[in-house]
């Protein structure tokens, strides 16, 4: 996906809405600009543990419903998959 936006007179993009909820970019938040040959990106600059929890985040919280936690929910279906094994067994 691109998107062309206009840099104001004083050097400064607006990074749409969609974007920055993809990214989870926040006003105050810090990005990390680096440059590939003739290519500029622009990515929210976050220390590792923190984009971890943030994938994990977003992971796990497609389980938000759940009534069960993430972890009864996996072995639930890890033992349903058990005795669908064995009644497929002559």
């Amino acid at each position: 996906m691109s998107m062309t936006i206009k840099v104001s007179s004083k050097g400064q993009i607006v990074i749409p809405g969609d974007y920055r909820d993809r990214f989870h970019i926040a006003a105050g938040d810090t990005l990390l600009a680096e440059i590939n040959g003739s290519t500029l990106w622009l990515r929210p600059a976050r220390p590792p543990a923190q984009q971890h929890n943030q994938i994990v985040d977003n992971a796990f919280g497609a389980w938000a419903s759940l009534s069960v936690s993430g972890a009864e929910y996996v072995r639930s279906l890890r033992n349903a998959d058990r005795m669908t094994e064995d009644e497929d067994k002559p």
